[in-house]
């Protein structure tokens, strides 16, 4: 059985804006990740990692070589002699791991005394060779190449993930901001209606003066009682400027630039199931997905170096045509022969402690992934159960400041009857004044508290970022460049 967290929000709407333009946590979100610098930098990482795919795979492409040159020297029987060398060829690795290969090459043999009256010379010997190496241990199948682009790819979805994280934490802390200043102005908005109803009361207490029937005590009272109120409210809006000055530097807009928190409550029944939300929560987790890409990393570089450890036994083929021709004394020399055969090529390192060395090294970093993914997953469990206690306690909560509030109201507006009566007296009517402004407050405050706990529950599970404009990388990068 599920464990159910529900319960019906019974929130007030607060009074119109007079701040400015209303914005919601995702807007400020939004604005703040289309020009945040550390955004860039992680656009600009990603696209580096996807480069890495077409630096791997350019490696199956053709390799041209070429080679020149002229050599005066002894020759094999001793006499001075000159040469001149070209060579040319093209080469390819497959994704096989075989290794194809065309070479061509042209020498000219120039000696002061002839070899041989039947071999030319001036000679000129031309061959033209193909060859076809297959790997049979070290190399087959290709697995350093294969590995390797599978590693890229993992790495520039790591680098996707690393991009993501970082709009996780900017947006935790956006959220934490934002609330704080909707905390501020909710303070506010309480502080004004504790201030309208206390100059109400002292406009009845001045007709009742030039009646006869106030005090001076009641009207000193109740100036004392506005004082402190005004007072409150100035450092209130104190408190909000800085605030809104910090959001609007986030935002890259002017510091004085007017603006509220879109915070229109109304009635939500939602069931929260934790079991959907820790699944959902579990695959949208950047923490967790870089990790699954890093012990995926490490897997590809234990196959990697253990492909490396093995014996090089390589089985080469080739086939090609070589012509020699000249001068002799009898008259020329052009002989034409077609060529081939095959070979086996064997290479061993008698010290394979550095490759063992490296295979322990990435099955560490694997095992250390792994014990990590096990604590974020804990973590994220914790989180989430954290969150959503908060929610469910916070609904009953706020019920209870519900039913706070109506009392209130009525008490005071009893005291206030009594009062026009004669029957009350004026600390009493400002004290039952205070415990209504108090009741509203920590009504509002806990309205706002729920808000911001259920869309910490969304980023957590990642259906924020439904709501939220994303800036495009390619965008990001363009305005780097």
């Amino acid at each position: 059985m599920k464990p159910v967290i529900s319960g019906v929000f019974l929130l007030s709407c607060f009074i119109p804006s007079v701040y400015g333009d209303a914005l919601s946590v995702q807007q400020v979100i939004e604005r703040v990740l289309h020009h945040y610098p550390s955004i860039r930098t992680a656009a600009l990482q990603v696209e580096v990692a996807q480069q890495e795919s077409l630096r791997i795979n350019s490696q199956l492409g053709w390799q041209l070589n070429a080679a020149g040159g002229y050599r005066h020297d002894f020759s094999l029987f001793g006499s001075p002699s000159n040469r001149l060398d070209l060579q040319a060829g093209l080469s390819r690795k497959l994704a096989s791991g075989d290794q194809l290969g065309l070479s061509a090459n042209y020498a000219r043999d120039k000696s002061d005394v002839p070899i041989s009256p039947f071999y030319p010379n001036p000679a000129s010997n031309v061959s033209i060779e193909l060859n076809y190496r297959m790997p049979l241990q070290k190399g087959r199948d290709n697995i350093a190449f294969n590995q390797s682009l599978e590693s890229a790819e993992i790495n520039a979805s790591l680098s996707q993930w690393q991009l993501r994280a970082l709009l996780d934490k900017l947006a935790t802390q956006v959220i934490d901001l934002y609330y704080g200043y909707a905390v501020t102005q909710v303070r506010i908005e309480n502080n004004q209606q504790s201030i309208s109803r206390t100059e109400a009361l002292k406009q009845y207490l001045n007709k009742r003066t030039k009646l006869g029937i106030s005090e001076d005590k009641d009207i000193l009272q109740v100036n004392a009682q506005l004082k402190s109120q005004q007072a409150q409210l100035q450092a209130i809006k104190v408190q909000g400027e800085q605030q809104k000055i910090s959001m609007n530097h986030l935002m890259n807009q002017n510091w004085h630039s007017d603006f509220e928190t879109k915070t229109e409550f109304k009635a939500i029944d939602k069931d929260y199931h934790f079991d959907d939300i820790y699944t959902q929560s579990l695959k949208t987790n950047a923490d967790i997905q870089q990790l699954n890409r890093k012990i995926k990393l490490a897997e590809k570089q234990i196959a990697i170096q253990k492909d490396k450890r093995k014996d090089q036994l390589d089985l080469v083929l080739f086939v090609g045509d070589k012509n020699l021709s000249g001068d002799v004394q009898s008259g020329s020399v052009n002989e034409n022969e077609v060529v081939g055969g095959a070979r086996l090529e064997f290479k061993r390192g008698l010290d394979v402690s550095g490759y063992d060395a490296q295979i322990y090294q990435a099955q560490l970093q694997r095992d250390m992934a792994l014990q990590n993914k096990k604590q974020v997953m804990e973590d994220v469990k914790y989180r989430l159960a954290g969150l959503l206690r908060l929610i469910e306690s916070g609904k009953k909560t706020l019920q209870a400041y519900t039913q706070s509030v109506l009392a209130q109201k009525q008490k005071l507006e009893e005291a206030q009857r009594r009062y026009q009566d004669g029957r009350a007296d004026t600390d009493q009517l400002i004290l039952f004044e205070n415990q209504l402004s108090a009741a509203m407050l920590a009504r509002d405050l806990q309205s706002l508290e729920l808000q911001k706990q259920a869309v910490k529950v969304a980023l957590l599970q990642g259906t924020l970022w439904n709501q939220v404009n994303l800036p495009d990388i390619q965008t990001l990068i363009k305005r780097e460049q």
